[in-house]
Protein backbone atom coordinates (compact mmCIF):
# COMPACT_ATOMS: atom_id res chain seq x y z
CA UNK A 1 0.00 0.00 0.00
CA UNK A 2 1.62 3.55 -1.06
CA UNK A 3 1.66 6.69 1.46
CA UNK A 4 0.18 9.43 -0.34
CA UNK A 5 0.44 11.58 3.33
CA UNK A 6 3.33 13.33 2.30
CA UNK A 7 6.62 14.28 0.22
CA UNK A 8 9.60 12.29 0.15
CA UNK A 9 12.77 13.25 1.17
CA UNK A 10 14.17 13.56 -2.39
CA UNK A 11 10.89 15.34 -3.72
CA UNK A 12 12.44 17.90 -0.88
CA UNK A 13 15.67 17.88 -1.17
CA UNK A 14 15.04 18.60 -5.14
CA UNK A 15 12.85 21.56 -4.16
CA UNK A 16 15.57 23.13 -1.74
CA UNK A 17 18.30 22.71 -4.31
CA UNK A 18 15.87 24.10 -6.90
CA UNK A 19 15.21 27.37 -4.88
CA UNK A 20 18.54 27.71 -3.62
CA UNK A 21 19.89 27.99 -7.45
CA UNK A 22 17.34 30.27 -8.28
CA UNK A 23 18.13 32.62 -5.00
CA UNK A 24 21.74 32.58 -5.72
CA UNK A 25 21.10 33.27 -9.23
CA UNK A 26 18.92 36.40 -7.89
CA UNK A 27 21.70 37.65 -5.39
CA UNK A 28 24.19 37.34 -8.07
CA UNK A 29 22.40 39.59 -10.69
CA UNK A 30 21.28 41.91 -7.47
CA UNK A 31 25.28 42.59 -6.62
CA UNK A 32 25.76 42.57 -10.36
CA UNK A 33 23.35 45.65 -10.44
CA UNK A 34 24.64 47.57 -7.10
CA UNK A 35 28.08 47.68 -8.52
CA UNK A 36 26.64 48.77 -11.92
CA UNK A 37 25.21 51.31 -10.28
CA UNK A 38 28.14 52.72 -7.86
CA UNK A 39 30.01 52.61 -10.98
CA UNK A 40 27.52 55.15 -12.38
CA UNK A 41 27.54 57.26 -9.75
CA UNK A 42 30.90 57.32 -9.67
CA UNK A 43 31.60 58.74 -12.88
CA UNK A 44 28.99 60.91 -12.46
CA UNK A 45 30.79 62.50 -9.27
CA UNK A 46 33.85 62.44 -11.84
CA UNK A 47 32.65 63.88 -14.36
CA UNK A 48 30.94 66.61 -12.24
CA UNK A 49 34.25 67.30 -10.29
CA UNK A 50 36.09 67.83 -13.30
CA UNK A 51 33.93 70.67 -14.46
CA UNK A 52 33.86 72.70 -11.57
CA UNK A 53 37.61 72.25 -11.43
CA UNK A 54 37.65 73.51 -14.82
CA UNK A 55 35.15 75.86 -14.35
CA UNK A 56 36.50 77.22 -11.65
CA UNK A 57 40.04 77.75 -13.44
CA UNK A 58 38.37 79.54 -16.73
CA UNK A 59 35.99 81.82 -14.12
CA UNK A 60 39.94 82.88 -12.76
CA UNK A 61 41.33 83.60 -16.31
CA UNK A 62 37.76 85.48 -17.80
CA UNK A 63 38.38 87.69 -14.84
CA UNK A 64 41.58 89.00 -15.15
CA UNK A 65 43.93 90.02 -18.05
CA UNK A 66 46.51 86.77 -18.59
CA UNK A 67 49.78 88.42 -19.64
CA UNK A 68 51.67 85.05 -19.46
CA UNK A 69 52.07 81.04 -18.02
CA UNK A 70 54.65 79.88 -16.62
CA UNK A 71 55.45 75.81 -15.22
CA UNK A 72 57.60 74.37 -13.00
CA UNK A 73 58.02 70.89 -11.19
CA UNK A 74 58.94 71.42 -7.61
CA UNK A 75 58.14 68.47 -4.77
CA UNK A 76 57.00 65.99 -6.86
CA UNK A 77 54.38 68.29 -8.56
CA UNK A 78 53.68 70.55 -11.57
CA UNK A 79 52.92 73.97 -10.84
CA UNK A 80 51.62 76.05 -13.20
CA UNK A 81 51.15 79.94 -12.59
CA UNK A 82 49.43 82.58 -14.18
CA UNK A 83 50.70 85.75 -14.39
CA UNK A 84 48.18 88.70 -15.09
CA UNK A 85 48.44 92.37 -15.73
CA UNK A 86 47.62 93.69 -12.82
CA UNK A 87 50.44 91.57 -10.84
CA UNK A 88 48.12 89.04 -9.39
CA UNK A 89 48.91 85.35 -10.05
CA UNK A 90 47.28 81.71 -9.56
CA UNK A 91 48.96 78.30 -9.68
CA UNK A 92 47.71 75.50 -10.79
CA UNK A 93 49.29 72.51 -8.77
CA UNK A 94 49.21 69.18 -10.01
CA UNK A 95 49.86 65.83 -8.10
CA UNK A 96 49.53 62.23 -8.88
CA UNK A 97 46.65 62.10 -6.54
CA UNK A 98 44.84 65.59 -6.48
CA UNK A 99 44.55 68.69 -8.34
CA UNK A 100 44.78 72.44 -6.52
CA UNK A 101 44.30 76.26 -8.40
CA UNK A 102 45.10 78.63 -6.08
CA UNK A 103 42.94 81.60 -7.23
CA UNK A 104 44.21 85.35 -8.18
CA UNK A 105 42.23 86.38 -4.91
CA UNK A 106 43.88 83.86 -3.05
CA UNK A 107 40.81 81.09 -2.95
CA UNK A 108 42.10 77.62 -2.85
CA UNK A 109 39.71 75.31 -5.09
CA UNK A 110 41.01 71.26 -4.31
CA UNK A 111 39.97 68.23 -6.51
CA UNK A 112 41.08 64.80 -4.87
CA UNK A 113 41.07 62.60 -7.54
CA UNK A 114 40.12 58.67 -6.56
CA UNK A 115 41.33 55.81 -8.14
CA UNK A 116 43.10 57.93 -10.88
CA UNK A 117 46.74 59.16 -10.87
CA UNK A 118 47.11 62.70 -12.89
CA UNK A 119 50.31 62.56 -15.07
CA UNK A 120 52.81 65.39 -14.12
CA UNK A 121 53.20 66.30 -17.79
CA UNK A 122 50.62 68.41 -19.70
CA UNK A 123 50.64 69.41 -23.15
CA UNK A 124 50.75 73.74 -24.00
CA UNK A 125 49.24 75.44 -26.66
CA UNK A 126 49.22 78.77 -27.74
CA UNK A 127 48.01 80.26 -30.99
CA UNK A 128 47.42 83.94 -32.24
CA UNK A 129 45.45 84.90 -35.14
CA UNK A 130 48.11 87.68 -36.60
CA UNK A 131 44.95 89.37 -38.49
CA UNK A 132 42.51 90.13 -35.61
CA UNK A 133 45.17 89.83 -32.79
CA UNK A 134 42.97 87.22 -30.86
CA UNK A 135 44.49 84.12 -29.06
CA UNK A 136 44.13 81.50 -27.82
CA UNK A 137 45.67 79.42 -24.35
CA UNK A 138 44.99 75.58 -24.38
CA UNK A 139 46.51 73.09 -21.53
CA UNK A 140 46.03 69.50 -21.47
CA UNK A 141 46.61 67.83 -18.11
CA UNK A 142 46.47 63.89 -18.68
CA UNK A 143 44.92 61.55 -16.39
CA UNK A 144 45.96 57.50 -16.61
CA UNK A 145 42.22 56.59 -17.43
CA UNK A 146 42.55 58.26 -20.43
CA UNK A 147 40.89 61.59 -20.14
CA UNK A 148 42.32 65.02 -19.82
CA UNK A 149 41.71 67.99 -17.81
CA UNK A 150 41.48 70.86 -20.87
CA UNK A 151 41.34 74.24 -19.47
CA UNK A 152 40.77 77.05 -22.14
CA UNK A 153 41.07 80.48 -22.36
CA UNK A 154 40.98 83.19 -25.68
CA UNK A 155 41.12 86.93 -25.60
CA UNK A 156 41.32 89.91 -27.77
CA UNK A 157 45.02 91.23 -27.12
CA UNK A 158 48.11 89.37 -26.33
CA UNK A 159 51.71 90.44 -25.26
CA UNK A 160 53.40 87.47 -26.71
CA UNK A 161 55.50 87.71 -29.58
CA UNK A 162 55.13 84.31 -31.09
CA UNK A 163 51.85 83.48 -33.19
CA UNK A 164 51.86 79.53 -32.39
CA UNK A 165 53.36 77.82 -29.46
CA UNK A 166 53.03 73.67 -29.03
CA UNK A 167 55.35 72.09 -26.18
CA UNK A 168 54.97 69.93 -23.39
CA UNK A 169 55.31 71.34 -20.11
CA UNK A 170 56.04 69.83 -16.48
CA UNK A 171 57.61 65.91 -15.96
CA UNK A 172 57.30 64.63 -19.70
CA UNK A 173 59.52 61.81 -21.00
CA UNK A 174 59.37 62.40 -24.15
Amino acid sequence: MKNNKGFTLTEILVTIILVASVLSSLLYLINIVKKEEINNKNTYNYEINKLKFIREIQNDLNQNDLISISDDILNKALQIKFNYANNNNSLLIVTEDKLSYIKANKEEYTWELKDIKASLCANFIYNKDSNSNNYYYKINIYLDNNDSIEISYSANNSNMQSDYIEKKIGACTN
